[in-house]
């Protein structure tokens, strides 16, 4: 029986070895996920601030830029869609202008539709294939766009829209660490690897 015990560990554990690295990022994101829940449990603690919930658009200063929030217009989206519940940013700083949008799905890419041009996109839902992403594209018209993603997330469907559209297009799993700096009237993005 110990022996037959020994044989299923050793069994589990080279299963558990195919995926460590998944796991440790896994953990890695949990880890980062739990500190920023605490920090906010702290700060709500030790200086009484509540959270706000947001029920209407908008709009604040911060470091010379404008920032707009976006908040959903529906209480409900249907079974499994809480990611349309994203709220999508905008900055406009100076000549230039940024769009963040979240994890929204669908149905809240079509509530934004109308918010403006933007010189660069945050790619929604870490560039899963989305049935509208290409007329968000067309109503936004990024010159860039940045997709914060796995290799197995980000859909060849969503990169063909980008290449059809004339994105210039970076995403974390082939360019690592992408940087956006506004000088005033242009962008300018650099990469931690692979072409800019």
């Amino acid at each position: 029986e110990q022996k037959e015990i020994e044989l299923i560990l050793a069994d589990l554990s080279g299963k558990v070895v195919e995926h460590a690295e998944e796991i440790i990022e896994d953990f890695r994101l949990l880890t980062e996920l739990d500190f920023i829940f605490a920090r906010a449990r702290l700060s709500r603690n030790y200086k009484g601030i509540e959270p706000q919930l947001l029920t209407a658009d908008m709009s604040f200063e911060l470091g010379g830029g404008d920032y707009t929030v976006y908040t959903p217009k529906q209480s409900y989206y249907g079974p499994d869609n809480d990611n349309d519940f994203s709220l999508v940013t905008r900055l406009d700083y100076n000549d230039t202008s940024f769009v963040f949008a979240g994890d929204a799905m669908d149905q809240r890419l079509t509530e934004v539709m109308d918010i403006g041009r933007c010189d660069l996109l945050k790619v929604p839902y870490h560039g899963r294939k989305l049935a509208n992403l290409g007329a968000f594209i067309d109503a936004l018209e990024p010159e860039y766009a940045v997709v914060t993603t796995s290799g197995e997330e980000f859909s060849p469907y969503t990169q063909g829209v980008l290449r059809d559209k004339k994105v210039q297009f970076f995403s974390t799993c082939y360019n690592g660490r992408v940087t956006a700096v506004s000088d005033d009237s242009n962008i300018s993005v650099t990469c931690e690897k692979g072409e800019v």
